[in-house]
């Protein structure tokens, strides 16, 4: 049964104005991914039994090594691009041959790239929560359960967008009509509750 999360920083990427804010600590750069730090990895498990809500922290992200093990398929929302070598930064690691990332597929069908708050107001009429730039901010000035809601709010998201690619189909943020998606076959024969 698939497995689909998100994770965030706890520390931001340094900005591109060379505004930074007093009393947040910054990461190096983009690619300074041990340095960005885990605040919180939020996924949904579907398996026959029943599904679960499962949430990590810096402290015990190695147990969700456990997780990927033993799920049939990973899905993210540009994960391949992020979240898989954040997590490989911290010694955990997500084979590509069983996960989907849904941002590349559409890149790759579509030719443009796609935030996934565009695609949820476009098909759902429902965006993110948060700025995904300003959770490290948040998370470093005690706003961690806020954190954790846009974290769980972002594999919410993910996991509806799943739910219609695997109808085979979307509506087009950017030409606002409907477009054919195909899912590879590992992702395609999946039933989520």
């Amino acid at each position: 049964m698939p497995l689909i999360f998100d994770i965030e920083t706890q520390k931001p990427v340094p900005p591109k104005d060379g505004v930074w804010l007093s009393g947040i600590q910054y990461c190096k750069s983009w690619g300074d991914y041990l340095g960005m730090g885990i605040a919180v990895l939020a996924a949904y498990e579907y398996n026959p039994v029943s599904n679960n809500v499962l949430v990590f922290g810096a402290s015990d992200i190695q147990d969700f090594q456990a997780v990927i093990d033993r799920a049939d398929s990973i899905v993210t929302y540009n994960g391949h691009s992020f979240d898989c070598k954040l997590l490989a930064a911290h010694g955990v690691t997500v084979p590509r041959e069983k996960s989907l990332d849904l941002c590349e597929l559409l890149r790759q069908q579509t030719s443009n790239r796609y935030k996934l708050g565009d695609i949820a107001e476009t098909n759902f009429n429902e965006g993110k929560i948060e700025d995904g730039a300003l959770a490290p901010v948040l998370w470093q000035r005690g706003e961690k359960f806020r954190v954790i809601r846009y974290c769980l709010s972002d594999v919410k998201l993910t996991t509806r967008l799943y739910r219609l690619f695997l109808k085979g189909s979307f509506i087009c943020p950017k030409l606002k009509q409907e477009l054919p998606i195909s899912l590879p076959d590992l992702f395609r024969e999946v039933t989520l509750t």
